[in-house]
């Protein structure tokens, strides 16, 4: 079900692609919580995903999140999201 404000933003053509990233990033955030434990999806937050990179923003688990990463990628691969690298 779409929001009020989903809508309203659909019904306008040059916020597509907005819409688009936005969807991206959210599949992509849903699939990170999945693969990462509880605590550590607590602590995470995709911000951005651009051209193979993924973006995650961390309160106090980057150094976890840094050693998960490759498991990560191949995760989001066998998804169908191509991640090359994150930061």
């Amino acid at each position: 079900r779409l929001s009020q404000l989903d809508r309203i933003l659909s019904a306008e053509p040059t916020a597509q692609p907005l819409l688009a990233k936005a969807r991206d990033v959210r599949a992509v955030a849903a699939l990170v919580a999945r693969f990462l434990s509880a605590d550590l999806a607590s602590q995470a937050r995709v911000v951005n995903l651009r051209e193979g990179e993924l973006v995650l923003a961390a309160a106090h688990s980057a150094a976890k999140l840094r050693l998960l990463a490759p498991s990560l990628c191949r995760f989001l691969s066998n998804q169908r999201w191509q991640v090359v690298q994150w930061l």
